[in-house]
């Protein structure tokens, strides 16, 4: 029996690799048992659920998930952190290695993959720890996915958890604003000061949980023309919805007009300022029209 933290374990078996941490890959470890502990708690990876852990780095909250009782899928794109994972992880069943980039894996196929590890009575959740360069390409895929998870939990930069939490009016609101919470309920779960990570980078970060609504924010006809009309929103900032509509749908003035109008919007409405409601107001409109 080992009798070392899985921390030290980490620790030890970066050193023996010679490990090199990745700027480019925004390689930033937290190795903690405590607060792994704690962020496995916070995502409710539970005995029997299966988790897709994306960017297990040294493996650390792999190993907290699998106290838990949880079976886990990790996807690490960085080969080199292979030795490191099979020696904090060994050869336990319950766990399955994969070395791919999330962004060019196919969410369907991790998805089933994953449902053939739970219990027949488990969930089906993600917990990730996602540099700042992919954030928005991964919660936007998974947003758009057919797949159903049933909770993501993800550690991120806080001025990328400040811009996904936005509400409408405010600065930060965005295209990601707008897509996650039409799909999902949002909660910041723990503050992660940058001198938790090894090594520390420059910002601090925040722990997100994401739940899927169980009802969508308004009636849509069609979520591909609703979800278009949400890009052409953001298309050009400081331009009108009117504009945007006609750069995104290759319509008319008098069309995107004709289509505002039957969603009960004035012409001069900038796309940063629509609601929910409005926002499949203008989706169901432009399907209308097709």
């Amino acid at each position: 029996m080992n009798d070392l933290s899985y921390e030290a374990r980490a620790r030890g078996a970066l050193g023996r690799e010679d490990f090199r941490f990745s700027h480019r890959l925004g390689q930033n470890f937290i190795l903690d048992d405590a607060v792994v502990d704690e962020i496995a708690a916070r995502s409710g990876a539970d005995a029997g659920d299966a988790v897709l852990e994306i960017g297990p780095g040294a493996g650390t909250l792999t190993a907290a998930l699998l106290r838990r009782g949880a079976r886990v899928m990790a996807v690490e794109v960085d080969k080199n952190l292979q030795p490191v994972l099979e020696s904090l992880l060994g050869d336990n069943p319950d766990v399955k290695l994969k070395f791919a980039d999330i962004l060019k894996c196919d969410l369907n196929e991790l998805h089933a993959e994953l449902g053939s590890m739970r219990a027949p009575d488990g969930a089906l959740r993600v917990a990730a720890n996602l540099p700042y360069y992919i954030t928005s390409d991964v919660l936007t895929r998974f947003a758009k996915s057919d797949a159903h998870f049933d909770s993501l939990t993800i550690m991120v930069q806080r001025e990328a958890a400040e811009r996904i939490m936005a509400q409408v009016g405010q600065k930060q609101y965005c295209l990601l604003s707008a897509l996650l919470s039409w799909h999902y309920d949002i909660e910041a779960a723990m503050e992660l000061p940058r001198g938790l990570f090894t090594p520390p980078p420059h910002v601090d970060s925040t722990l997100l949980r994401l739940t899927p609504r169980e009802t969508a924010p308004a009636e849509t006809l069609d979520h591909d023309t609703l979800i278009k009309t949400m890009s052409a929103a953001f298309l050009m900032r400081r331009k009108t919805m009117l504009n945007n509509l006609c750069a995104a749908f290759s319509m008319t003035r008098e069309q995107a007009g004709a289509a505002l109008e039957a969603a009960g919007l004035p012409a001069s409405v900038r796309g940063e300022a629509l609601t929910q409601e409005q926002m499949a107001a203008l989706a169901n409109a432009i399907y209308r029209m097709k």
